[in-house]
């Protein structure tokens, strides 16, 4: 298992592999093209604006704390994209929401396939077990949406990939390996130190398990694992989490207010068993239909389910003491389990409403990158092991080629919230966009409503930036008599409509733009001091 890919015996074989990593390549680099163009480029979220915002700021200010729009966080990823921007051209929007998911989409499956080759060392499964990364749909929508998660996880793969690598070698080169290690590491926390976090808080339970079975095998004289690098992994990525924090980037101090807000609301929903929030009402209300949100997530649970089996069947092996216990060869087994246990541990926080409810969401990738290694090399051996007829083969690759199908069209219809079968949509159309940028231009200080939630208001906020303001208030979600203003769009009224909501009254209203597709109606003033 331990196998790397440079020891492959036959050129001809690896050929084919990197024919294989290139058609993998051109996977993905399809997927993030079906992204950018199923909406024209028009495409915005509430994490994708912030991260905007900032990366504006960042350029504008000169500084990696610009006042009032630093993300607290940390400064990597706008540090990044202002270097970009430097050196294309582009614009920020420009950067975000087209050109990064390509960015994105190709960096995660270059490291990817050179963690999963130093793992498993089977380059046929390494291909294997990118290929079911990019078909899971979380990772998929955090890897091409504006926000930070595109470079974090590809730079924990790195991280992975140069621990992994420094395992077992001479002193020489493992210094080499340690330095390249510790700056990956602090590259993950300057990008985002809460994610930065998650990985030392995987690593950190991966250790105690680790310990746990050596304890147990111990009792059977079996050899023990040196599991003290995973003990320095931990001390060392805790002492520059600190450093960071407290004395190097003043903004994350929230993170100590944030986590002393999840310990009160946890301790609150454990004590009174009261749930205070439905994190997973969504389904409901930000799908079509229950049957078509499992039909889109059947790879995931098919993937949580499969790992989970591999895993305690290797977890067994181990125990019994059928398998030596080696980090290097067990370095992915431990980390699933601290991802694992971190998912558990997020549905309980969403439940007691911290974070926005998302936090199983925002984990679950991080799992995921573990989980596609378990899959794989589970996949690769029952594969390599049976001897099946030719008509059978023909018959397992039709059925399987027809899975990925399904597969891949649902993790793009679902990364993507296509409107075929999300209610949760992300894009706006160029006749919203004229009508925003119009009544920016001819009202000042009105409060507009514009949609059921914060769609078009995070589509003005990312047209408008870097603009002279008019003092406009593009709201959303629930309209209030004080509005004075109703941009009434076809396409949110037919979104409204799918989700049993009704568009604002505006009957006896005055109509003062109509493009044909989008309106903006005004109340008609009742007084003379009314406008």
């Amino acid at each position: 298992m331990t196998t790397t890919v440079q020891s492959l015996p036959h050129h001809g074989t690896s050929k084919k592999i990197n024919a294989l990593l290139v058609a993998l390549l051109l996977f993905g680099a399809t997927i993030a093209a079906f992204f950018v163009a199923r909406f024209a480029g028009l495409w915005m979220n509430g994490d994708t604006l912030r991260l905007t915002q900032t990366i504006f700021a960042t350029q504008s200010s000169g500084t990696l704390t610009p006042p009032g729009d630093s993300y607290q966080q940390g400064y990597g990823y706008p540090a990044v994209s202002v270097a970009l921007l430097s050196a294309t051209g582009l614009s920020v929007q420009q950067l975000q929401t087209q050109v990064y998911p390509f960015l994105a989409i190709v960096g995660v499956g270059v490291v990817a396939f050179a963690l999963y080759s130093q793992v498993l060392g089977m380059p046929v499964a390494a291909v294997l077990a990118t290929l079911m990364l990019l078909l899971q749909p979380d990772f998929l929508f955090v890897t091409l949406r504006g926000s930070h998660e595109k470079l974090g996880w590809p730079l924990m793969m790195l991280a992975l990939l140069l621990l992994h690598r420094s395992l077992g070698q001479p002193l020489r080169r493992l210094a080499i390996y340690l330095v390249l290690f510790y700056a990956v590491v602090y590259a993950m926390i300057a990008v985002n130190v809460f994610f930065a976090s998650v990985f030392l808080t995987a690593v950190s339970v991966g250790l105690g398990l680790g310990l746990t079975i050596e304890t147990l095998r111990r009792r059977q004289q079996r050899p023990r694992a040196d599991l003290r690098r995973l003990l320095y992994v931990v001390t060392s990525g805790g002492i520059l989490v600190y450093i960071f924090i407290t004395y190097l980037y003043a903004p994350a101090l929230a993170n100590l207010r944030l986590l002393r807000s999840i310990v009160e609301q946890v301790s609150a929903l454990l004590l009174s068993f009261e749930f205070q929030a439905q994190p997973y009402n969504y389904i409901d209300f930000g799908w079509v239909s229950r049957p078509v949100y499992l039909g889109l997530t059947v790879f995931t649970w098919l993937l949580i389910v499969a790992s989970l089996a591999e895993w305690l069947r290797r977890g067994w092996r181990l125990l019994r003491g059928a398998d030596e216990f080696d980090l290097q060869a067990n370095l992915d087994w431990l980390l699933y389990a601290g991802f694992a246990i971190q998912v558990g541990v997020s549905i309980v926080v969403d439940f007691a409403g911290v974070l926005g409810g998302n936090l199983q969401l925002r984990v679950f990738p991080g799992f995921t990158v573990l989980a596609v290694v378990l899959l794989a090399h589970a996949v690769y051996a029952i594969v390599t092991r049976l001897n099946m007829p030719r008509k059978t083969q023909r018959a397992t690759l039709v059925l399987a080629g027809l899975a990925a199908a399904w597969f891949a069209t649902a993790a793009v219809l679902k990364a993507s919230n296509d409107p075929v079968v999300s209610n949760k949509w992300g894009f706006y159309s160029p006749q919203e966009a004229s009508s925003l940028q119009w009544v920016d231009f001819h009202l000042t200080y009105s409060t507009v409503w514009t949609s059921f939630d914060e769609r078009l208001s995070t589509a003005f906020a990312f047209l408008e930036l870097g603009q002279p303001g008019a003092g406009n208030i593009i709201a959303g979600f629930t309209f209030k008599p004080e509005y004075q203003y109703v941009l009434y769009s076809d396409a949110e009224n037919v979104r409204g409509l799918r989700m049993g909501l009704a568009m604002p009254a505006v009957i006896g209203w005055s109509r003062v733009y109509d493009s044909g597709q989008v309106y903006l109606y005004h109340e008609r003033p009742v007084t003379p001091f009314q406008q």
